[in-house]
Formats: structure tokens, sequence, C-alpha cells
């Protein structure tokens, strides 16, 4: 049985509505739609106190495998409360004989981008501006996919960078965090999963069309942040960690990533 056009934009407003209200209530919860023709689900985190007209929603792409949402939940806890801010984690979807992930090649990423994209109409549009974008591994790259296509208002990524064929076509702000012993997205670059990698070095020069660093800071845990400026005040910054490889999210103890990412998120607030 067909809808008619005015019934599916009924739909649309009474879900944008209802989420409307649920950013004002503390929590956890779990929303269901079907987009291009797929079933798909995200979960929403509100922290306690949310305020807002302040505050910030984080979009977090997983990567196939690894934490659970509610890990993911746990992970970010007290970064959401502190720092005033509200986590989506949309979830991959199983194609054919791969894995749940991310599409950031062939057709069915127009189907993740068209997911994205209906999650982000339900935010409401003084918000919209105050969109952060992160993920990690296969995640961390269908964000830098969402990046180059323009959306976001700054970007954190944890063992993911650019590959060959992916273009910047303007200026982002993006934090990247690798482990240089990494080999599942090499920090310095080459062949993995079908990708031909940048090095994490020139992956994040990209992103505000830099040669030159402005500033190096070496943490004494091992770790040392690189900072490049852009153009109309845009940063770029890269964390190096030495001793950390495709885990670094979850295996370097040497800062707390989660507000290292926040407060690069919060300059752009």
């Amino acid at each position: 049985m067909g809808y008619s056009l005015l019934h599916l934009i009924n739909v649309f407003l009474h879900s944008k509505y209802k989420f409307m209200l649920d950013l004002m209530q503390p929590g956890s919860k779990t929303y269901n739609a079907t987009i291009a023709g797929e079933k798909r689900t995200f979960s929403v985190d509100v922290p306690v106190g949310f305020k807002p007209e302040t505050g910030m929603i984080l979009f977090f792409f997983k990567g196939k495998g690894g934490a659970s949402a509610a890990k993911l939940a746990s992970i970010f806890a007290a970064g959401l409360k502190k720092h005033n801010c509200v986590a989506i984690y949309p979830q991959a979807v199983k194609r054919g004989k791969t894995p749940a992930q991310w599409a950031v090649t062939g057709l069915d990423v127009a189907k993740d981008y068209t997911f994205y994209n209906y999650i982000e109409g339900l935010i409401p549009e003084p918000m919209k501006c105050n969109i952060m974008i992160s993920g990690i591994s296969n995640g961390g790259c269908f964000a830098l996919w969402l990046t180059c296509a323009g959306e976001g208002t700054a970007t954190c990524t944890f063992a993911a960078s650019l590959w060959r064929g992916l273009e910047v076509n303007y200026p982002a702000n993006v934090y990247a965090i690798h482990g240089k012993k990494d080999n599942s997205v090499p920090y310095y670059g080459g062949d993995a999963h079908g990708l031909d990698f940048l090095p994490a070095e020139q992956s994040i020069k990209e992103f505000v069309f830099s040669v030159e660093a402005i500033s190096t800071y070496t943490f004494p845990n091992n770790a040392t942040l690189t900072c490049y400026k852009g153009p109309i005040r845009m940063q770029a910054q890269l964390l190096s960690v030495n001793d950390s490889g495709h885990d670094v999210m979850t295996s370097y103890n040497g800062i707390n990533l989660i507000d290292s990412m926040m407060e690069f998120f919060r300059s752009f607030v």
C-alpha cells in the first residue's frame, strides 16, 4: 500500500518533534527507521543538565566490530556531561557477506550518507551549527568522507586517514589521533582494506591546505601534537602516539583523549 506525500511529511514532522523533545530529557534512547530500503538504528545519549542553547551534538561512527554502543556510552559518559554534549551513535549495516561497516567507496556510500542526512534532519535548526563528527577506524574513515562532503563544524578521528581518490575541496577543522604502530590504517600510509591510505601527517595537512606546522608539542608520555593553521581560522591537529596501534582510543593512557577531542570541538562553538 502506498502512502501520500502529505502522510510522509506528517510522519517526518512527528519524528522531528519527538526527537526535539527527547533532547530535553537525559538518558539513552534507541531509534529505528527504514532509510533507502534498509532498516537502520541509531542511539542517542543525553547527559544530565544538557543545555541546548550552548550544547554540542556529536555523531560518533564506530568501526567494524569493536566496542558496542553501550561500551561507547560508558567511554563517553563523563565527557558528554562535562562538555555539554549529546552523542549520537548511528549503527552500520551488514551488506552481503561483509560484516556491518560503513561504506566509503561504491554505490552504498549514498545509502549511508542518506542515513546521516535523515538523523541530521531531526536536529533542531539552531543546534545544527554545533554538529561535530567523529569515528574510529572504518567509522573514522566515513567521518572523513562526510567532512569532505562539507558536513559538520569540526571532525575528530581515531585511527583513520584520507585515502587516494577522496578529495578535500575546501578547508575543514580536523583533529586526528593516530597510533604510529597502526597497521590496519597505516600511520605511515599504504594499502589496506582495498584503499591506498595517505600518511597521517599528509592526511591532516590536506584539510587546511598547509605544508608547514605552526606548532609542535611533545608530551612526556610518548605522544606529539602537531598543529596546522589554514585559511579563515581553520585548524588541523595530529596527535601521534608512539606506542599505540589501531586500538589507540582505548590503549593510550597519557592524556584523556575524550577531553582532548571535546576541547578541540568546543573551540568552534
